[in-house]
């Protein structure tokens, strides 16, 4: 393995990740299961991620994943990143969920143990802020913004900005880059 390399779509479809057009993964990255991992067009994922797909992880087009994201897609359950998102450093995603409420033992050895599970949705144009940490029952809306330091565990209004622990709508978001959207794309094509 090549230190501090990008895998093109060539290479990535060569190891089993279904993937289009200009796609880079860095050589730092560990996917647990190929054949879960979906990339669209124009995905770039960077060094230190982690992608733990027994679900499905699927990322269309446009998106960027920073440096040391963790996705954690469980059995039946999917992430899924809509065109033009990104995740910024340290961003966490869980599919599913332990109860730690003293109910009953928390470990892999409990197999009746209670999760909480549910799909995974980041929208069209969302950003997620660093270290930020979006766990079951989250959906975040389109154009929507998430601040540094979040926990999203709620539906999020479309074209809003987000933050904080507990998370709390602070105010809406412009759509002015949308105009540049499709210049972006059409240079891409």
């Amino acid at each position: 393995m090549k230190k501090n390399y990008f895998y093109s779509s060539d290479e990535l479809k060569k190891i089993g990740i279904k993937c289009g057009k200009n796609c880079n993964v860095h050589s730092s990255v560990i996917i647990s299961n190929k054949k879960n991992l979906t990339l669209g067009n124009n995905v770039r994922i960077d060094s230190n991620c982690v992608f733990i797909s027994a679900g499905k992880i699927k990322l269309e087009n446009f998106i960027h994943v920073t440096p040391f994201c963790y996705l954690h897609s469980n059995l039946g359950n999917k992430i899924i990143i809509k065109s033009h998102a990104g995740l910024s450093s340290g961003v966490k995603i869980y599919t599913s969920v332990d109860d730690y409420s003293g109910k009953e033992y928390y470990s892999p050895f409990n197999e009746k143990i209670k999760k909480t599970n549910s799909q995974i949705t980041i929208n069209k144009y969302c950003i997620v802020g660093p270290n930020s940490i979006v766990v079951p029952g989250s959906k975040i809306g389109v154009g929507t913004v998430v601040g540094p330091f979040s926990y999203v565990n709620k539906l999020l209004d479309s074209w809003s900005i987000y933050s904080g622990f507990p998370l709390k709508k602070y105010s809406n978001r412009k759509k002015n880059f949308l105009k540049k959207v499709k210049i972006i794309e059409n240079k891409k094509k």
